[in-house]
């Protein structure tokens, strides 16, 4: 019994699918495949309508062997997992900011978890740092601390995994892709907590003020 060939314009759409869910814009597949950014969009339009353009032998066999983005954007998530990995290893993102060259404010907003999206030559070069660190101990034993209390999965944890798998949840570190909030949210709630406790200490008083008023008179 023979094998069924595999159609090329199948298995491209299965790779493209693949690098939707990583977040790759058109502009970043088309820098991947070699391919006109203006076909690549056209495509992707067309199916979000669900038809799925059929593409020839040569169209096929460049989205299949792609290669790494070198621009547009992609998903942040793989980025911002492997910078909060590497703060379970000890390194810190100034550390990293000054071997790498990122700005520290881009790697502490990636660390929050407040980028959607981040662009190819940000995201290789995390990766860089990603590939050298990730089996290594840092110097900062405070960053390690944060990223427990996070709860953010350290680098350990995503040994034959792929981090930059949006669909990825480690059962284990439900905390580690949740977003860390803001400032203004930080100070909400602090706010929100001590209304609280402001309401409950009223209340209290006014209870306490009622049981008096009823009280017996001693003779």
């Amino acid at each position: 019994m023979g094998l069924t060939p595999v159609d090329p314009h199948l298995a491209a759409w299965d790779v493209l699918d693949w690098m939707i869910a990583r977040g790759w814009t058109a502009r970043a597949i088309a820098s991947a495949t070699g391919l006109p950014p203006r076909s690549i969009t056209a495509a992707l339009e067309l199916a979000r309508t669900g038809y799925r353009r059929r593409f020839g032998a040569g169209t096929a066999d460049a989205i299949i062997n792609h290669r790494q983005p070198t621009d547009g954007h992609v998903s942040a998530i793989g980025p911002t997992r492997k910078i909060r990995g590497l703060a379970g290893a000890g390194w810190t993102t100034q550390w990293i900011a000054d071997h790498y060259g990122i700005p520290k404010t881009t790697l502490s907003h990636l660390a929050r978890g407040h980028y959607t999206r981040t662009d190819t030559h940000l995201a290789a070069a995390i990766d860089r740092a990603w590939q050298d660190l990730r089996h290594a101990t840092g110097p900062s034993w405070v960053a390690i601390h944060r990223a427990r209390t996070a709860g953010w999965a350290p680098a350990y944890a995503w040994a034959g995994i792929d981090i930059d798998d949006p669909g990825v949840c480690l059962i284990a570190y439900p905390k580690t892709d949740r977003p860390s909030p803001t400032r203004s949210e930080v100070t909400a709630a602090r706010r929100e907590h001590e209304a609280r406790k402001a309401r409950k200490a009223r209340k209290a008083r006014k209870a306490a003020h009622a049981d008096s008023s009823h009280a017996e008179p001693t003779t």
